[in-house]
């Protein structure tokens, strides 16, 4: 698992509903195929000219509600958030990823254009295994749904439940969602945060509503790596290679 740094400028407002990107929720996974040529006639083009995207995805509450816990006192004050302990929740989720919208395309449609856009330069499909793509794509929701809890429960492991904001970049994380909700969100939506945990006990957990934005990133590696010269294209220069795909997924709470 690579460690992403939590900065401060990764909770903003937008519209007037906040979006909060946690940088520890980044995950990636080797695809299970490689795309499979239909034909190919060299084309002088330009490298992977887009590297990374961003997509989203509208989910109901309850995918990420009590994702982001806090406790550590039997009263919550707001001038003793650096006294408190957070956590995010070591639980099975279940996000649909490819479901994703990235402009006015499905994500894995959007990976297959992209990744032909960089060997062909045109829209034109070279692939012959588009459906197989595009399951392999979707498979990986369930991994990666695996994978960011098997990184919760890593850290989990190491440092506890809940841990000072200074001992995990998740710590962090629910540290600053809190703060910023507190600090930038419009006062009704810190209301509602108010009337959340008045009703909860320690630990107690973020509750998400209609408009909140949570972000997370992932990344489709090609089966033999990043990099990987596809099969076909030995002899075409420079434009041979299926690199990494990375998307900024912004789950929007509906």
């Amino acid at each position: 698992m690579t460690t992403s740094i939590q900065s401060l400028q990764n909770f903003y407002m937008n519209n007037n509903n906040f979006v909060f990107e946690c940088t520890p929720f980044d995950i990636s996974y080797n695809l299970l195929n490689e795309p499979a040529l239909i034909d190919y006639a060299a084309n002088a083009s330009l490298g992977f000219s887009d590297v990374s995207q961003v997509a989203t995805l509208n989910i109901p509450p309850e995918y990420i509600n009590n994702m982001f816990i806090f406790g550590g006192t039997t009263t919550f004050n707001v001038s003793h958030l650096d006294e408190l302990k957070y956590g995010v929740q070591n639980t099975s989720y279940n996000i649909p990823f490819s479901q994703a919208n990235v402009s006015s395309r499905t994500l894995p449609n959007d990976y297959i254009k992209a990744i032909n856009y960089a060997i062909t330069n045109t829209d034109d499909i070279i692939f012959r295994n588009v459906s197989q793509m595009i399951a392999d794509v979707t498979h990986l929701d369930s991994v990666f749904n695996v994978q960011l809890k098997q990184n919760i429960s890593s850290n989990i492991d190491y440092h506890g439940q809940l841990q000072y904001y200074t001992v995990s970049p998740y710590a962090f994380a629910c540290k600053q969602l809190i703060s910023g909700i507190l600090t930038y969100a419009p006062l009704d939506r810190q209301t509602k945060f108010f009337e959340d945990i008045s009703t909860q006990t320690p630990p107690y957990s973020v509750q998400f509503r209609s408009g909140d934005k949570l972000g997370m990133r992932i990344s489709y590696i090609p089966k033999n790596g990043n990099g990987t010269v596809l099969p076909g294209l030995e002899n075409a220069v420079p434009n041979n290679r299926l690199y990494t795909r990375s998307y900024k997924i912004i789950l929007n709470v509906v």
